[in-house]
């Protein structure tokens, strides 16, 4: 009677329909229990697909029953499907949230006088006091120097 790991070389010789690698390589093969009644292969095929999978389980019994002329059980373990994503509660009338974020932060810093003094890219604001924006003298932020 051969191994497991025997048998386990001998089942890369069945391809997956449809790609050239064989079930071993994809990690199909989950285990190999070899028993005085018989041989039982566990398979977790990535598909839940009627036909790939048939095609896998006739390649997997081709391939093993001469090899140990008892017989041959697969088990085929279905994928986990994953659970429904849950819809979270919008907006009234809103289809489409977009979030927009901005800049490095920082901003203007004033001095110890209140006035404005060098930003985080080295340059005064243009116009009056605290970046007011007007072009009042009373306002410009050396007013008063």
């Amino acid at each position: 009677m051969p191994t497991p790991q025997e048998l386990l070389e001998a089942l890369k010789q069945v391809k997956y329909p449809g790609f050239s690698r064989d079930i071993v390589a994809f990690g199909m093969v989950k285990d190999i229990a070899v028993g005085g009644a018989g041989v039982t292969v566990q398979l977790a095929p990535p598909t839940d697909n009627a036909e790939v999978v048939a095609q896998i389980h006739q390649g997997v019994i081709d391939t093993l029953v001469p090899l140990v002329q008892v017989p041959v059980e697969v088990v085929i373990q279905r994928p986990a499907t994953a659970a429904p994503l849950r819809s979270k509660p919008g907006i009234p009338g809103v289809q489409h949230i977009v979030a927009v974020a901005s800049g490095k932060g920082g901003g203007w810093q004033v001095d110890r006088r209140g006035q404005p003094g060098l930003g985080s890219r080295g340059a005064r604001p243009a116009g009056g006091a605290a970046g007011c924006g007007c072009l009042r003298a009373q306002c410009a932020p050396d007013a008063g120097d």
